[in-house]
């Protein structure tokens, strides 16, 4: 038995990641004097960015770092996080574990159902002020999203299967983003019990960590999706636009966060469309027939004039604090 492992958190987007890293980073004092250590190689603030960019540019001089850094610690449980790192290469993969061949690895994945994994990227990528896209630019234009790497399931799953030289289910976690499935209904409390089950001798003390009760990167519907994009068509600077979103994001309902200007009628098609690879991973992962139980969160809705007129109204009374940033 290996006396040292690493949780291995690779994603994928849109899967509760920034709750999970908030956590780790608001608790990682406590964490690590329980036993468990946020590994510091290749991390960006609450999160391994860093590691994520130089394993998808095939750099393995990170793999080297983060060897050395686990090998010297007294500690016998790691952790790193990252939403992307799903997507490095079979090569890549097969030389993380050589190089820590003395290191028990533990890759936990969620997954969550494509449409509306879809839908609230899609959001997420439109509220970016280094967003180029016109919205509009999609309306007949969907098909493209069936080539995505990130929504192939089946393949992501396969690929680590191939590097690590699969055996058995616990040398890949699958987990399902739905609040049915999460233990306490909660992605951070569902996280923190998977790992816990697997620590090299030691106990979290649940009862000394902080859990946020607000969901945090939370989506935004069409109508403030649009409006952002009109300001960046003028290009508006970037603090002005992130002063926008907040202000836009802040007068979200729940009911409109779930909006989306994807036609239901494809969104449907979509889950559709990976219906036996869903089903092959429920079998082999979690002895079920079906992926995904809960039904899709996001519907299409098209913004009416009274709701942009309700978000313009908002951004012109702020229209003072907008100037204060050009000064």
């Amino acid at each position: 038995m290996k006396k040292k492992r690493l949780f291995l958190h690779i994603g994928t987007d849109k899967t509760g990641s920034t709750a999970i890293q908030n956590f780790l980073q608001n608790n990682e004092s406590v964490l690590l004097s329980q036993g468990l250590k946020i590994i510091a190689a290749g991390r960006l603030n609450d999160h391994h960015g860093e590691l994520f960019n130089q394993l998808k540019q095939e750099n393995e001089n990170l793999i080297y770092t983060l060897a050395e850094e686990i090998n010297n610690s007294q500690l016998s449980n790691f952790i790193i996080s990252h939403e992307g790192l799903y997507h490095i290469n079979e090569k890549i993969i097969i030389k993380l574990y050589k190089t820590l061949g003395n290191i028990e690895i533990i890759p936990i994945l969620y997954l969550r159902r494509r449409s509306d994994k879809l839908a609230s990227g899609m959001a997420q990528r439109l509220k970016k002020p280094e967003c180029k896209d016109d919205i509009r630019l999609y309306n007949d234009n969907y098909q493209v999203f069936y080539k995505q790497a990130g929504l192939n399931y089946k393949s992501i799953v396969q690929k680590w299967e191939n590097a690590i030289n699969y055996q058995n289910p616990n040398e890949l976690m699958v987990k399902i983003y739905e609040r049915s499935e999460f233990y306490k209904a909660d992605i951070t409390h569902d996280f923190l019990k998977t790992i816990t089950n697997y620590l090299i001798n030691t106990q979290l003390d649940i009862s000394t960590l902080r859990f946020e009760k607000n969901e945090v990167n939370k989506s935004i519907g069409p109508s403030a999706q649009y409006i952002l994009s009109i300001l960046r068509s003028v290009d508006l600077e970037k603090e002005k636009i992130n002063f926008a979103h907040k202000i836009l994001n802040n007068h979200q309902s729940e009911k409109e966060r779930r909006c989306t200007f994807i036609p239901d009628t494809f969104l449907d098609q979509f889950d559709k469309h990976f219906l036996d690879d869903d089903q092959w991973i429920a079998k082999r992962y979690l002895n079920k027939n079906i992926l995904f139980s809960e039904p899709r969160k996001f519907y299409y809705h098209k913004p009416t004039s009274d709701e942009l007129h309700r978000l313009f109204k908002l951004l012109f009374k702020r229209t003072d604090s907008f100037k204060a940033l050009s000064k």
